[in-house]
């Protein structure tokens, strides 16, 4: 196996010899290749990391939830809400001072501010004071609601991230 490895390598070797020099343009156009895949490795780094903090929150409020001796429906609606809570919270630093669509969120300056995100902070506020208010038995009902929220609003907050490094990477 070594021998085929070397005499492959031999005529890559050989072949690269026989190649014309580089253009500046080639050159040029390999460096931001790598670059790019730099840019790619650094995003799955940051990645990674996200998980990694994440996966170790999740450990801690797991072992908070056994300690209050709560059953499984109620660590699921509490998942749920932290669900809901993360989301928008992702979604409020997703938006933080770039265009609002929505009138009643947006500044004067017509971009998402303090003002805005109170506005959101409040209204989810609200939401999760009615599910309190409707008692145990109707968690049921509105842990897939609160997760479906709460996905809804990631999903929103990374399609931000996405215009905004679009933009970035633009200039």
């Amino acid at each position: 196996m070594r021998a085929v490895i070397l005499a492959l390598f031999a005529v890559v070797v050989c072949m690269a010899n026989d190649l014309p020099p580089l253009t500046d343009a080639q050159r040029i156009e390999i460096r931001e290749a790598q670059l790019h895949a730099v840019r790619a490795i650094n995003t799955r780094l940051q990645l990674t990391e996200l998980l990694i903090k994440a996966n170790q929150e999740a450990n801690t409020a797991q072992v908070a939830l056994e300690a209050l001796g709560l059953n499984w429906g109620d660590k699921l609606y509490w998942l749920s809400v932290g669900t809901m809570v993360a989301g928008h919270t992702f979604d409020a630093v997703s938006s933080y001072g770039a265009g609002e669509a929505n009138p009643f969120m947006r500044s004067s300056n017509g971009r998402l501010g303090v003002r805005g995100i109170a506005l959101g902070a409040g209204i989810m506020g609200v939401v999760l004071l009615a599910q309190r208010l409707c008692g145990k038995r109707s968690r049921k009902a509105f842990t897939p609601v609160n997760f479906a929220v709460g996905g809804f609003r990631v999903g929103i907050a990374t399609r931000n991230f996405i215009i905004l490094r679009r933009r970035a990477y633009a200039r």
